[in-house]
């Protein structure tokens, strides 16, 4: 695996890939140790960091997706449910104005979600997984449901440092709207949202559930 850090030349089109994150931070100890000092520093200020993942597949060449980190000031656990009530996000999650859940299976929901782009609103249904043991949560596209991005899917993921901190970890593994958009456009959208939304949800947490963004 390697990693291609924010601004690179390098960002490729977002594409379905997979990364056991839980096993990897495991490996690693501390899971701050998965990052090098920079990316340790700013984490520890309240910054998010941003990375573009590039996974190697020999022959078939490579593979890669977005993948946004903020340090959470407050419990893996405690994150992990406030960000489950899914039907919230819309009052913290930036350009969201709706989210709603339309039905509920097990452990997995189905939320109708809409994004405010300024010159347009992009409607989607995901099925929202949730992993209680892992404290993670896999979201992918309704096929049968109102969706406007052509492929969507990735995951959110708590992991613990100690007691009272941990990291919160946004991948967006495929992102397509189906109409012809410059990669310096997509690229430069997908740096940027990422990292607002892993600090939105590290203020939501934080606030015990009560911060919300402005109107």
């Amino acid at each position: 695996m390697r990693v291609i850090a924010k601004g690179s030349g390098l960002l490729a089109l977002l594409v379905a890939v997979s990364l056991a994150w839980g096993v990897y931070a495991a490996e690693a100890g501390n899971p701050l140790d998965g990052f090098n000092q920079e990316q340790q520093e700013k984490l520890l200020k309240g910054e998010a960091i941003y990375e573009y993942i590039i996974n190697d597949k020999g022959d078939q060449g490579a593979t890669g997706y977005g993948r946004a980190v903020a340090l959470v000031n407050a419990p893996a656990a405690e994150g992990y449910k406030i960000f489950c009530d899914f039907e919230k996000e819309r009052l913290y999650f930036p350009r969201m104005t709706v989210s709603k859940v339309l039905k509920v299976e097990g452990n997995v929901s189905t939320v109708y979600k809409e994004l405010d782009f300024t010159v347009t609103t992009m409607r989607y249904t995901h099925f929202m997984t949730r992993n209680d043991e892992e404290l993670r949560v896999d979201f992918e596209k309704d096929p049968n449901g109102v969706n406007d991005f052509e492929e969507s899917a990735g995951y959110f993921q708590f992991v613990k440092i100690d007691d009272q901190r941990s990291l919160f970890i946004y991948g967006l593994t495929k992102g397509e709207i189906g109409i012809p958009v410059p990669e310096f456009i997509k690229n430069y959208v997908t740096s940027k949202d990422l990292p607002n939304i892993v600090l939105s949800v590290k203020k939501r947490v934080e606030s015990g559930g009560k911060w919300q963004k402005d109107a």
